[in-house]
């Protein structure tokens, strides 16, 4: 008679795999998508749009003009006209920053401490985001 221990040892291996397998399988997986953007993060505070972070080596990090902390007043996009974003719904803030890459966009900012307002335009780049 064989000893039933490695047999023994197989099924518990196996029954581990397949509950691992189901569990890798149930686990959300970030979504990677690439989108035209500037490469720009914002947050959302108090109705008003601020820049949170700035994606290293993307146009608005390359502009050296814009910071954390600056607020987000308005948008143009090609010949649409400017659109004010403060209290808009945070996705269609994300949509209007987004566009075609190759296309310009125009970001009307307000920097802390700063009287006027900036005007920077911006060219889109393929970036890849998670979804």
């Amino acid at each position: 008679m064989k000893p039933a221990f490695p047999i023994l040892v197989a099924v518990v291996a196996a029954a581990l795999a397949v509950k691992h397998n189901r569990a890798l399988a149930a686990a959300p997986h970030p979504v990677r998508s690439t989108v035209g953007g500037v490469g720009l993060a914002i947050e959302r505070k108090d109705g008003r749009y601020l820049v949170h972070s700035l994606i290293e080596g993307s146009p608005a990090a390359r502009s050296s003009l814009i910071a954390p902390g600056d607020e987000l007043l308005s948008l143009k996009s090609g010949s649409h006209p400017e659109v004010k974003v403060k209290d808009l719904e945070f996705e269609i803030v994300v949509d209007l920053i987004r566009g075609e890459p190759g296309e310009a966009v125009e970001l009307k900012l307000r920097r802390p401490r700063v009287a006027a307002p900036l005007r920077i335009t911006l060219v889109r780049v393929p970036i890849t985001v998670a979804d």
